[in-house]
């Protein structure tokens, strides 16, 4: 597992291109602290990972500290658990 940086694909065409999964999640969604911006409007970071289920697992622990503010609006929770309730 690793966290990559998406300003065009540079998430999801290297994942693809190595039979891994890339996700870029929504704007905002991963803090970009940290991390060197090139276009702050289009800057995303996001996992990388060998399943689907993995890069669920990375996001949750990546959006750990907006868990709150994401709770409130009702919007995303626990990624792995949407994995199984959506698919059954």
């Amino acid at each position: 597992m690793t966290i990559g940086g998406d300003q065009g694909g540079s998430i999801r065409v290297p994942s693809s291109w190595n039979g891994c999964v890339g996700l870029k999640p929504t704007w905002g969604l991963v803090p970009y602290t940290g991390a060197m911006s090139i276009e702050p409007t289009i800057d995303h970071l996001g996992p990388m990972a060998r399943t689907v289920h993995d890069c669920a697992l990375m996001l949750e622990v990546c959006t750990t500290q907006y868990r709150k503010i994401i709770e409130k609006i009702n919007y995303l929770s626990e990624y792995r658990h949407r994995l199984t309730s959506e698919t059954t």
